[in-house]
């Protein structure tokens, strides 16, 4: 039987499909199914304010639930607390428009949160300082588990709407688990990123990937010779620009097919005003202007590491298989392997990023890893 997709409103597609990205980090303790189901019954879906305020009311309740939890020494309990209000905070802020004065103060309560989480995760995470032209960016190192000396490391970025600590409910638990490590870092684009510090995203990727892998080889847990870049969405642009332009990447995963940006599906004038601050313009034409510079044409080619694609047949984003396949035509790696997600797997997976079944990407990502990098980590009890 071919798996149908859960949306909370059909007929607003895009808001419906937040609603899915959140559910989707349940299992990773970012989220409750019944506390999202909820906030979505008093959620109007044409109305951006009501999904503020209701992620807003949702990320104070769990607020409350991280302090008496950890009156208490409840540290399990304040853990998976503070986790939910961090993606609460990070939802609420979502809907507001680019110079609404309350998304900044919301961002900041999402990274607040995340950061009070730390102390009581089973995976060590370490709070690290990216350098970036005369500045640095703030970031996060997660320890891989399972190793038995420098290990393999992935540096995973967002979307166009990604925040840093969305990214590691994403991908930095399963890394740790797979005896990876991961870099996640505030890169030019979205999140404080741009709001606090004025950076937006740009087209050169390698302007600010290539300062991530000197940190990293700077670190003894990392495997020098096994670093990795992967994404979803609109960084199915920026991994591919990186690892055209950064011959230290020993693979690359794009969680997506965008062989050109376009600008994304608007459905409300404050998304487009996070659209122009994020590329950094104030009118339509100016953001259509620069979004040709987001392009894939003759970079491509330039891609000697391993490279995956992986899309779901339900990608918002126009022709995903379509679009999968040329990027398979025009890669110049040698071992490169696309794959598609249907409907007749009966697991999901088939949505935007795989946000119906994060464990479907996930899989794929580190099977495909351990086999190109030849890598197999010692596992739990010595397991291998």
């Amino acid at each position: 039987m071919a798996v149908t997709t859960y949306m909370a409103w059909p007929e607003y597609p895009r808001m419906s499909y937040q609603v899915s990205r959140i559910i989707a980090l349940s299992d990773f303790g970012a989220a409750d199914f019944t506390e999202v189901y909820q906030a979505v019954l008093r959620i109007d879906p044409t109305d951006d304010y009501s999904w503020n305020g209701e992620w807003l009311r949702m990320g104070r309740l769990a607020e409350e639930m991280a302090v008496e939890a950890e009156a208490h020494a409840n540290h399990s309990s304040a853990r998976f607390a503070h986790q939910r209000a961090s993606n609460y905070y990070r939802l609420a802020q979502d809907s507001l428009p680019a110079d609404d004065p309350d998304k900044l103060p919301q961002l900041w309560k999402a990274r607040e949160h995340f950061i009070a989480s730390l102390p009581y995760q089973e995976t060590r995470v370490d709070r690290v300082d990216v350098q970036y032209e005369n500045t640095t960016l703030d970031g996060f190192f997660v320890h891989a588990r399972w190793s038995d000396g420098p290990a393999p490391t992935i540096i995973w970025i967002g979307g166009a709407d990604s925040l840093t600590e969305e990214n590691y409910f994403n991908m930095g638990i399963q890394a740790a688990n797979n005896g990876y490590n991961a870099l996640f870092y505030d890169h030019p684009g979205p999140g404080l990123a741009v709001y606090q510090h004025g950076f937006g995203t740009r087209f050169d990727t390698e302007h600010f990937i290539s300062p991530a892998v000197d940190y990293l080889l700077t670190r003894p847990e990392v495997d020098g010779d096994r670093i990795i870049m992967g994404g979803p969405s609109f960084a199915a642009y920026h991994v591919p620009r990186a690892a055209a332009y950064e011959p230290r990447l020993a693979a690359a995963v794009s969680a997506g097919a965008m062989y050109q940006w376009g600008g994304g599906p608007m459905e409300s004038p404050s998304h487009l005003s996070r659209m122009h601050k994020l590329f950094g313009v104030d009118n339509d034409d100016d953001y259509r202007e620069v979004c040709k510079k987001f392009t894939l044409e003759g970079v491509l080619g330039k891609i000697t590491c391993p490279f995956l694609v992986i899309v779901g047949v339900d990608d918002f984003v126009p022709l995903p298989a379509t679009t999968s396949i040329r990027y398979l035509e025009e890669l110049g790696s040698e071992v490169k392997k696309s794959i598609v997600i249907e409907h007749d797997n009966e697991l999901g997976g088939v949505l935007h990023c795989q946000k119906d079944n994060l464990h479907v990407i996930q899989a794929e990502v580190f099977n495909w890893l351990n086999d190109v990098l030849d890598y197999r980590p010692i596992g739990p009890a010595g397991a291998s």
